[in-house]
């Protein structure tokens, strides 16, 4: 059986044709064709859709480190809210205990979440984050833990 092939209007420059079975590594860009109607766009470095799309795509990486900074400064906040019940008068108690795993716990996750948001912005160590952020983990706890035993 042969493929029927479908044309799609996706925006009003870009005609998509699908094939009906398509394999899943084909992707829509791929099969991407100009639309019949329109004129033809210069294509290359100067042209103004590359242009506004490098300019999208600074913005988006933009907005992702300020996330990423946030989220580690949140972090850091954490850390130091679980240092404080540590050296506060009730670090004994159950509840204290409870508040600062609590605390190491998001405090983790935050820099977790930062650490792969800056990796997958800058394109670099993309594996590595989570040995970092299990690492930061590890030294939170090892510090509470020298703390409450002291």
């Amino acid at each position: 059986m042969a493929s029927q092939i479908v044309p799609k209007l996706v925006r009003p420059g870009l005609l998509i044709v699908h094939a009906a079975f398509q394999p899943a590594s084909v992707k829509a860009e791929a099969m991407a064709t100009p639309h019949p109607d329109d004129e033809p766009q210069p294509e290359g470095a100067g042209s103004p859709a590359h242009s506004l799309h490098q300019v999208r795509a600074a913005q988006l990486r933009a907005r992702a480190t300020r996330w990423a900074i946030g989220k580690s400064a949140l972090g850091t906040i954490f850390l130091i809210g679980a240092l404080a019940y540590a050296l506060g008068p009730d670090r004994f108690l159950p509840s204290s205990r409870l508040w600062m795993a609590l605390l190491v716990v998001l405090s983790t996750l935050n820099v977790g979440l930062g650490l792969r948001t800056f990796s997958r912005v800058r394109h670099r160590a993309r594996r590595f984050w989570l040995v970092a952020t299990i690492l930061w983990g590890l030294l939170a706890t090892g510090l509470l833990r020298i703390l409450l035993a002291g």
